[in-house]
């Protein structure tokens, strides 16, 4: 980095030679051109090239500003990966008795006295970047293993600064893998998490007033989330859940049971419990954490609510939608049936391409296929007995298969994303009975006779 930072310098200096040089040339031709009364037509080619190295000299003074402020991020997280490995390792070495390895505290103590220099020389230490004292501390912390203090420190920052980048650092969201920060961004993992310090800032423990029968203290759902503009629905909303938890700043919580009632195949209703989805902040101090545990423990799971209620509502929910969705599914037939309906085929691992979407009778399967020459055509298909769940995401319907793993089918407009959502989720409720709650759904019949 810092030899990429003396080229870029030695650039810069190079065009300022350059630049005094067509100076000195354009002074000598003004005065050529001034002693004998005639015309200096080099004079307009060197102001043009004047200009055109002044403009060069300003965009590589901006890049060697940019270069500079990455080196100094770049060396900020270095210094704090330093301080916290000689942390650990002082505390490895005392642990098993040994003497501390000397050319790590030596280090370890440069590093300490040059942050120390550079916050005494700026005053008050405004002339820090945020970025490295946030990174010291973090490590710091990280390695004592305070993840409570981490979620503290968090939440007083963000409520000193606003939303403060929503307590996420970049460095921390990319380190995570991508199977548990999958597509999300993260501009929604801060929205939702500053959204959440907020929320529990503007209303102390014990003094909030829950939101629905099984919301209490810190606890929030995703149907709360979502009315407060947070992207927590579908594949990204899951995301972005799964990577406030990977990086402990939320936990689920034991939320009371609700019934899920679903129509079986004889007529008669069947009637399961599933755990409802809550998630809660952690509290931080000991005694806030025994009296969180204390209400867990105290808190009965409610097996209440009216049975025949509900099950009429499902009745009523049923006989709403059901004609929707078979309209839908006529719909559906006739388009994929005869010339197919164009989309854009979107990969699991990234990557789109735009195909034609049909249906093979001979194999039961949804068919796609690319054009690439006019006598020739590449087809791929997924016989529907593979298809274990859809979703749908904006303009875009996400497939769940057994043996290709998840596609998505991205429509033109967001009309038509429905109506194919709808058609696959009435071929699921064909078979497995219109579901209210959570529920193991599967793709198994032929849609077209």
């Amino acid at each position: 980095m810092d030899s990429a930072i003396q080229n870029v310098e030695l650039e810069f200096k190079r065009i300022a030679n350059n630049l005094q040089y067509a100076s000195h040339r354009l002074d000598t031709a003004m005065a050529k051109a001034a002693a004998s009364g005639g015309g200096v037509p080099d004079v307009y080619r060197l102001v043009r090239r004047l200009r055109a190295l002044q403009r060069t000299a300003a965009q590589l003074e901006e890049q060697s500003q940019k270069e500079r402020a990455r080196s100094e991020a770049c060396a900020a997280e270095l210094s704090a990966l330093l301080l916290s490995s000689a942390d650990g390792m002082a505390k490895a070495y005392a642990r098993l008795g040994c003497e501390v390895d000397g050319e790590w505290a030596a280090a370890a103590d440069a590093v300490r006295m040059q942050l120390q220099q550079q916050q005494l020389s700026d005053g008050d230490g405004g002339g820090v970047d945020d970025a490295q004292q946030r990174g010291v501390d973090a490590s710091a912390v990280a390695a004592e293993g305070a993840y409570a203090e981490v979620g503290a420190s968090r939440e007083n920052d963000c409520r000193r600064n606003g939303s403060g980048g929503g307590g996420v650092a970049q460095a921390q969201f990319l380190a995570l893998p991508t199977s548990i920060r999958g597509r999300c961004r993260l501009d929604d993992v801060q929205h939702a998490y500053s959204w959440l310090l907020q929320h529990c800032s503007a209303k102390p423990r014990g003094q909030q007033k829950a939101s629905n029968a099984n919301a209490q203290g810190f606890g929030f759902t995703r149907q709360e989330l979502a009315g407060h503009g947070c992207k927590v629905a579908g594949h990204t909303g899951e995301c972005v859940l799964k990577t406030l938890k990977q990086l402990k700043l939320i936990q689920p919580a034991h939320a009371p049971l609700r019934p899920a009632f679903r129509l079986a195949a004889g007529g008669t209703y069947e009637v399961s419990f599933a755990n409802s989805e809550q998630w809660s902040l952690p509290p931080t101090g000991e005694a806030e954490q025994e009296q969180w545990w204390q209400e867990q423990r105290e808190r009965e799971p409610d097996y209440g609510g009216d049975i025949a209620a509900a099950v009429a509502d499902a009745t009523q929910h049923r006989s709403q939608n059901a004609q929707k969705k078979q309209e839908a599914l006529e719909a559906f037939s006739r388009v994929v049936a005869a010339e197919g309906i164009k989309v854009l085929k979107h990969h699991s691992r990234g990557g789109a391409a735009v195909r034609m979407l049909h249906y093979d009778p001979s194999h039961s399967a949804l068919a796609w296929d690319s054009h690439r020459l006019f006598f020739f055509t590449m087809k791929r298909s997924v016989p529907l007995s593979d298809v274990l769940d859809v979703e749908r995401e904006g303009s875009i319907v996400w497939v769940k298969t057994l043996h290709m793993g998840e596609f998505g089918l991205e429509m033109p407009l967001q009309e038509d994303a429905e109506l194919v959502y709808l058609a696959m989720d009435a071929l699921l409720d064909e078979r497995t009975g219109p579901c209210v709650g959570p529920s193991n759904k599967a793709l198994r019949l032929p849609i077209f006779a």
